[in-house]
C-alpha cells in the first residue's frame, strides 16, 4: 500500500486546523470562477486524499444518503479503498451535485466544460488563499508556495496526534504504516526512559 520509502516533511510546514479552516473559508467565498475548487480542496483536507485521487472521483462512486455517513470509492495506482464520509460533508456534497446538476458518470469535481479539474485551475486560487489568510511571518517564510498536498499531510498528522491507530490512518491514507513513520517521524517519538541494563541483562540471561 503506497510507497515504502518517503521523504520526511518538516513539522513547521504543516498547517494547523485553524489555518486550514481559514483557508477553506476564503476559498468558499472566492471561487465563483472555478466553483469546484472549494469542495475539491475540502474533501482533500477532510479525507487526506491525494489531489490525483480527488480529481478522478465520479459521482457514481460516492454514496450520499439522506441521513448518516456516506462512502466514497478512491483509486490510486490500480488499488481501491472505500472511505467514510462524515454526515456534514455528505450534506455539502448532496447540495453540490444537485446545484451543479451532476450525473452518475460525471466527475464529482468537474473542471471547465465538464472535464477533469486541472491543476492550472485550482492552484492560482490556492495560492491566493494562502497570501490572503496567512500571517506576514508565514509569507516571509515562503509558505504560500506550498502545494495543496500540504492539506493531506496536515490532516494525517492531526489524526496521528489525536491518538488514531497508525494502522487505521495508513489504511485511510492509502499508504503503509512504515511510510507514516518515515514521513512524519515527530509523531512517533517517545520519551527516553532510563533503562537499568544491568538488571535487564540478569533477567534475560540464558541459564543452563
Amino acid at each position: 500500500m503506497g510507497y515504502v520509502t518517503a521523504e520526511a516533511i518538516e513539522e513547521e510546514r504543516l498547517y494547523s486546523v485553524e489555518q486550514v479552516r481559514a483557508l477553506l473559508a476564503w476559498l468558499k467565498g472566492n471561487s465563483e470562477v472555478a466553483p469546484s475548487v472549494y469542495p475539491f480542496l475540502l474533501v482533500i483536507a477532510e479525507h487526506a486524499l491525494r489531489p490525483v485521487e480527488a480529481v478522478n472521483i465520479r459521482v457514481g462512486e460516492v454514496e450520499l444518503p439522506g441521513r448518516g455517513p456516506g462512502k466514497m470509492l478512491v483509486r490510486h495506482r490500480k488499488k481501491e479503498r472505500n472511505l467514510p464520509i462524515a454526515p456534514e460533508i455528505v450534506g455539502l456534497l448532496r447540495k453540490w451535485t444537485r446545484e451543479v446538476g451532476l450525473r452518475e458518470g460525471d466527475y464529482l469535481f468537474p473542471g471547465r466544460r465538464g472535464g477533469q479539474l486541472r491543476t492550472a485551475t485550482y492552484r492560482p486560487l490556492w495560492e491566493q488563499a494562502q497570501i490572503a489568510v496567512l500571517s506576514q511571518g508565514d509569507l516571509r517564510s515562503g509558505r504560500p508556495g506550498e502545494r495543496v498536498d500540504i492539506l493531506r499531510d496536515s490532516i494525517i498528522v492531526d489524526w496521528l496526534r489525536s491518538g488514531i491507530s497508525c494502522f487505521e490512518v495508513a489504511a485511510r491514507a492509502g499508504v503503509a504504516p512504515v511510510w507514516l513513520a518515515r514521513r512524519y517521524p515527530y509523531c512517533f517519538r517517545v520519551e527516553e526512559d532510563k533503562i537499568d541494563w544491568h538488571h535487564l541483562y540478569k533477567v534475560m540471561a540464558i541459564r543452563n
